[in-house]
């Protein structure tokens, strides 16, 4: 797998973030079964032909705000198994799975709309040439990544935007930024930390909520 240059944060759509449509984080874990020849082993035009696929759906990924994040793993022999000892510390087991050629090669993490879509980007990694640029049909395990719960707070914001005097304030989206970024649902928390920002007319908070934003975004 290739390692994208970083992932880009989904702007808003339209309207207050809050209006945002839900989303799914999906992983996409590639399976490699040991039916290929190692890639080190291919002639380099097949190498090349095989990367540039992936950085290609990198690249889309990022582009359209999905991608989250994407990483090869190292090889089974350089795997361990981490036990603790009833009597404290570790027990370490290197090479846990010798006698499988099946291990994770690498993962995908994307935030999209459905569950469709998921399977859309995985058949086009799947799809992914191999030695003499035939499709190599990888397996790709497609885990759903469990939302945050409920963040308490938010009706309650929600229904203060309805008092004209105070509507569209940008504490209100500073407020729900903090309640978002509590919950772990960084994307929401930088989208409204950036409505703030574009809100307040005070050099002391845009410079606290560009700062906010940006650490949460380089995450």
């Amino acid at each position: 797998m290739v390692v994208p240059e970083g992932p880009r944060v989904r702007e808003p759509q339209a309207g207050y973030p809050h209006e945002t449509r839900k989303r799914l984080k999906i992983m996409m874990m590639v399976h490699y079964k040991g039916e290929e020849p190692p890639i080190h082993t291919w002639p380099p035009k097949d190498i090349k032909a095989h990367i540039d696929l992936m950085h290609g759906i990198n690249r889309q990924l990022t582009e359209s705000g999905e991608l989250v994040d994407a990483q090869g793993l190292a090889g089974p022999e350089q795997a361990k198994i981490v036990r603790a000892k009833k009597g404290g510390g570790a027990a370490i087991t290197d090479e846990p799975f010798p006698e499988s050629k099946e291990f994770l090669a690498g993962f995908w993490i994307i935030d999209c709309d459905s569950e469709k879509r998921g399977i859309e980007i995985a058949a086009m990694a799947s799809a992914a040439p191999g030695m003499g640029g035939v499709p190599m049909s990888i397996p790709i395990e497609l885990r759903q990544v469990m939302s945050a719960p409920k963040v308490e707070g938010l009706e309650l914001l929600n229904q203060l935007d309805t008092d004209d005097r105070i509507a569209g304030h940008h504490r209100l989206d500073a407020t729900r930024a903090h309640l978002h970024e509590f919950a772990g649902d960084r994307h929401a928390a930088i989208a409204h930390y950036r409505a703030a920002t574009g809100r307040t007319t005070s050099l002391p908070e845009r410079d606290y909520l560009t700062t906010k934003a940006a650490r949460l975004a380089a995450h």
